[in-house]
């Protein structure tokens, strides 16, 4: 138990050092120049998707993403092809 004490502040502290000095911060240009033009963070006036395919921001963020529905299953069938209680000691 003591092991595992020590290992947790040890990376505790690692983390925290290598979070407050061992990364340049990413909102200032990397020859010093101040902070970033943040022209390119407003969006442009003319949305790419047609109106009937658009999603309120509820919808779009708090709906179960399209793409596990879509994927899953398979990713399930294929893991139970090579993973049932016959080989799953090989």
């Amino acid at each position: 138990m003591v092991r595992l004490r020590f290992l947790a502040y040890s990376a505790f502290v690692l983390a925290t050092l290598i979070f407050f000095f061992g990364r340049e911060q990413s909102t200032v240009h990397a020859n010093g120049d101040g902070p970033l033009n943040k022209s390119w963070l407003i969006n442009s006036s003319a949305p790419v998707v047609p109106p009937e395919h658009r999603r309120p921001p509820d919808q779009t963020f708090l709906t179960y993403p399209e793409w596990f529905l879509v994927f899953a299953p398979a990713e399930q069938a294929d893991f139970f092809q090579n993973h049932t209680a016959r080989n799953s000691h090989s």
